[in-house]
C-alpha cells in the first residue's frame, strides 16, 4: 500500500471553481480529506474513491451532519464553501462553491493506493 499526505487551501476570495491537486506520484484508490474553516469552529471530513463515490461528515459548533454529495461541507451561519471531487488520472479535481460570503478553508488529504 502507498499514502501520501497532500496539504492545500481555497479562498472565499477565489469563488467558486476547480481547483486541481497534483503530486500524488502514484495511481490512488481512495483519499480521505480533513477540512476547517480557517479562525472559526467549522470543519468537514470526506472520502472519496476511484469511482468519485463521495461522502462527507461536518460540524458547525455543536450541530453536525453527514451526506453522500459532496466530497467537504464548510459552513457558518449563511455562509458556505463545499466541494465535489472527481479523479482525473493520478490527480484529484476539487470543485468549489461558494455560497454567501463563503470562508477560506484548509485541508489535508490523505491519498491511498
Amino acid at each position: 500500500m502507498q499514502s501520501t499526505v497532500v496539504n492545500g487551501t481555497r479562498s472565499a476570495a477565489a469563488g467558486s471553481g476547480t481547483q486541481t491537486i497534483t503530486g500524488v506520484g502514484f495511481t490512488w484508490k481512495a483519499a480521505i480529506v480533513f477540512a476547517t474553516q480557517d479562525n472559526n469552529d467549522s470543519c468537514s471530513w470526506g472520502f472519496i474513491d476511484d469511482a468519485d463515490a463521495e461522502m462527507n461528515m461536518h460540524q458547525v459548533g455543536t450541530a453536525h451532519a453527514a451526506e453522500n454529495i459532496r466530497l467537504i461541507r464548510i459552513l457558518s451561519g449563511a455562509d458556505e464553501m463545499n466541494a465535489v471531487g472527481a479523479r482525473s488520472g493520478d490527480d484529484l479535481n476539487i470543485t468549489w462553491t461558494k455560497v454567501g460570503a463563503g470562508m477560506d478553508t484548509s485541508f489535508s488529504i490523505l491519498f491511498l493506493g
